[in-house]
């Protein structure tokens, strides 16, 4: 704080108190008006070497920062130990800047610091266990364990399909043997075979036969045979006609055998639905059958907390309802799945 007792000297030093050493010393309008904004004092004396007795005159010039730092008048005769200027405001403010900076000075010169609190001393540290993946190794084995359970599941559900598939094709197989309209296109398809059979029996016939049409005594019947005409005419026309209903039943036997595989398509999808519809009614009736169960069991503890004051009229009655919603959809999924049964029946073994 020395620093600062220096720059509030240096402050005091500027206001300046200016002593003259002469007894008396009159000031003129000029010098006054040459006081400028500055706490020095300049004095320039003019000396007179003269053997009178009158007083020195001395040119002052003092510069001052405002007029009311200047303590004396025009024409006002000064002697030594006067004050010509002085910032008392400035002074004063000062003064009572350095009293309380040496307050505060002094006051943390006596204040007392606290010393900090000293750490904790550091918590023993336990020893480190053993290392071990005990827990690491029992999710391994875990895991693998559900790996395996889940390929057993694919493997039983790869196993129901296969059997799946092998019950509907023995049923597929079944409901074709067992389809009427079938057996009335296999019989059909059976009668057009037997023509086909008949009609190429005697179109092969016609063939052999046609040589022996030239063989002839009679000369007329053997010209026109030799050009094309008589017996030899008329066999010709008779092997295209047998021809041509050949080929019409061969039309028909095509016709015939496309319906039979429109129907054996059919009757396949309409298996394959009645089993899907079986088994979906099946899956639905275990789902209501496991709820109906655990509501059982849910009524039967509100029941005995009935019994000792706990729980409401409306509960019960509210499971009651429930109860019964489900006990009528567990009997439309037992109609659903005995028609399916029925209609594989019917399919399998007769149909219209």
């Amino acid at each position: 704080m020395e620093w600062l007792s220096n720059l509030i000297s240096y402050g005091l030093a500027a206001a300046g108190v200016v002593f003259v050493s002469t007894n008396s010393i009159p000031l003129s309008n000029n010098q006054l008006d040459n006081l400028s904004a500055s706490p020095e004092t300049i004095s320039q004396p003019t000396q007179t070497d003269t053997a009178t007795t009158s007083p020195r005159r001395l040119t002052v010039t003092v510069k001052v920062a405002e007029p009311a730092d200047l303590k004396i008048a025009e024409g006002q005769e000064i002697k030594r130990g006067d004050i010509i200027s002085d910032r008392a405001t400035e002074k004063t403010r000062l003064t009572s800047q350095q009293q309380i900076l040496q307050l505060s000075l002094e006051r943390l010169k006596a204040a007392i610091v606290t010393p900090p609190t000293p750490p904790a001393p550091t918590p023993l540290v336990k020893a480190l266990p053993p290392v071990s993946y005990l827990e690491q190794e029992a999710a391994v084995e875990k895991t693998k364990a559900q790996i395996a359970s889940i390929e057993s599941e694919l493997e039983l559900k790869k196993q129901e399909i296969d059997y799946l598939n092998e019950c509907v094709n023995e049923l597929t197989e079944k409901a074709i043997a067992s389809s009427s309209k079938l057996k009335k296109l296999n019989e059909k398809i059976a009668l057009i075979d037997e023509r086909l059979e008949l009609m190429e029996d005697r179109i092969a016939y016609s063939q052999k036969k046609t040589w022996t049409n030239y063989v002839t005594l009679d000369p007329v019947k053997l010209l026109q045979n030799l050009f094309g005409g008589g017996d030899v005419q008329r066999d010709r026309i008779a092997i295209t006609d047998l021809e041509i209903k050949t080929a019409d039943l061969l039309a028909a036997k095509a016709e015939l055998e496309r319906q039979q595989e429109e129907e054996k398509v059919r009757v396949g999808d309409k298996v394959l639905r009645l089993l899907l519809d079986y088994e979906a009614a099946n899956r639905r009736h275990q789902l209501l059958s496991s709820q109906l169960e655990t509501l059982e069991q849910q009524r039967e503890v509100t029941r005995i907390a009935y019994k000792f004051g706990r729980g409401s009229t409306s509960q019960i009655l509210g499971m009651e309802d429930r109860r019964d919603r489900l006990s009528e959809q567990i009997v439309e999924v037992e109609i659903e799945r005995d028609e399916a049964v029925r209609e594989l029946i019917q399919l399998t073994r007769y149909i219209d």
